[in-house]
């Protein structure tokens, strides 16, 4: 399930198909090609603040990505603060979902 697509916000993130049988394990993955992010449930809900943090310093950073036989650079983004409040809404929809979902131990 998608909860922002870029073409109705800053992020394009989604409850991932990947997630383990639990509920700690359930994930909450940001697409970027420069900077893809997971986030389990248990993280979340752990430190929602933190890992708002993580996103802000991992989009901060400057890297190289390699890929077959090439590579290309990713430039640092400084994220503003309305950007993560909006990413903060998504994590909490995730949040409900997981705990919605009566079929999860």
């Amino acid at each position: 399930m998608s909860y922002s697509r870029w073409s109705n916000g800053y992020w394009y993130c989604f409850y991932s198909s990947n997630s383990g049988d639990t509920r700690d394990t359930q994930l909450f993955e940001i697409c970027d090609i420069g900077h893809p992010m997971v986030f389990s449930y248990k993280e979340l809900t752990d430190d929602i603040d933190g890992c708002l943090e993580k996103v802000r310093e991992e989009f901060n950073t400057e890297k190289t990505i390699a890929f077959g036989d090439g590579s290309f650079d990713v430039e640092a983004i400084k994220i503003e603060q309305t950007y993560l409040d909006e990413l903060k809404i998504y994590f909490n929809r995730f949040i409900q979902d997981v705990e919605n979902n009566t079929e999860l131990k």
